[in-house]
């Protein structure tokens, strides 16, 4: 290669076996390399071209026609030979599709082949139970049976209690070997239970439970231990009552006050206050010693007047 600028040189296209000198220009050391060791970069795609037209499809030759089928009769189906291995498809003929000839008589069918072995899979889960439908309507009520035997009678119940006898009695009451029995104890105040009389009146006003007895007029007056005709036939008052009107009057029994204060056990006497009981007996010139009763409790006592009476002496 002879020694020129490069400007000096004469372009042409190098062969792939032409030596291209070149320079390493970081070396700054000139090299040689064959023309086909070399490559540019890759240059960018250009466009895709356009789909050309597709050509026409060539025309469709003629169907060869059918040779005509031959007019002997058709002779007795023989058995059935064995399958031979399948031949290689011929050529399809050009003749046209002759005419379908009669079909022959059907062959009688062959005997059943044996059935196969049922298959072993299993039972399906069984299916949800449905909805229980409508209930139908009632039928008609059946006549009625006869009546059973009667059974035997049951024992006889206890006795109930005793009721209260009230009213008025037109007889005798014959008590036999029974008795009248009495609350000893009260269920409220200003009671009293015993035998009562309530048909002869008050001679003055007299309240409860007040101590009286029955004067020689036949009346209930307010008894007073100062002398010994006003203790004679005693009595406790059940209720108040003004002059000449009935009282209840016990004569014996059991009586409650609240305001009472006894000491339980002691007697009680006939007090020389007009109507009034005490458990001290008085001991006053002509004064009448009379036990109305005994002290049940501090608010109750028995009422049960003695006979006996005690009077001082002046």
């Amino acid at each position: 290669m002879s020694d020129k600028k490069i400007s000096e040189l004469t372009l042409s296209t190098p062969n792939d076996d032409d030596v291209i000198p070149f320079t390493d220009v970081g070396e700054s050391v000139t090299y040689k390399a064959l023309k086909s060791t070399l490559k540019g970069a890759t240059g960018a795609t250009g466009p895709t071209g356009g789909t050309g037209p597709t050509g026409s499809t060539g025309p469709t030759g003629p169907t060869g026609p059918t040779g005509p089928t031959g007019a002997g009769e058709t002779g007795a189906t023989g058995p059935t030979g064995p399958t031979g291995p399948t031949g290689a498809t011929g050529a399809t003929g050009a003749g046209t599709t002759g005419a379908t000839g009669p079909t022959g008589p059907t062959g009688p069918t062959g005997p059943t082949g044996a059935t196969g072995a049922t298959g072993a899979g299993e039972t399906g889960a069984t299916g949800a139970t449905g909805a229980t439908g409508p209930t139908g309507p009632t039928g008609p009520t059946g006549a009625t049976g006869p009546t059973g035997a009667t059974g035997p009678t049951g024992p006889t119940g206890p006795t109930g209690p005793t009721g209260v006898l009230s009213g008025s009695l037109s007889g005798d009451i014959d008590m036999a070997e029974y008795n009248f029995i009495y609350d000893a104890i009260m269920s409220a105040d200003n009671k009293g239970t015993g035998d009562i009389v309530d048909d002869i009146v008050a001679g003055e006003t007299i309240a409860f439970p007040q101590l009286v007895y029955l004067k020689s007029d036949g009346k209930w007056w307010k008894a007073d231990a100062d002398a010994i005709a006003s203790t004679l036939l005693l009595g406790l008052s059940l209720e108040s009552k003004n002059a000449d009107e009935a009282v209840k009057v016990l004569l014996r029994g059991f009586v409650r006050d609240d305001d009472w204060n006894w000491t339980v056990g002691g007697r009680i006497y006939a007090s020389v206050t007009e109507g009034s009981l005490s458990q001290t007996a008085p001991t006053g010139e002509d004064d009448v010693v009379a036990i109305a009763g005994y002290a049940t409790h501090a608010d109750r006592m028995y009422f049960c007047p003695d006979n006996a009476r005690i009077e001082y002496a002046a």
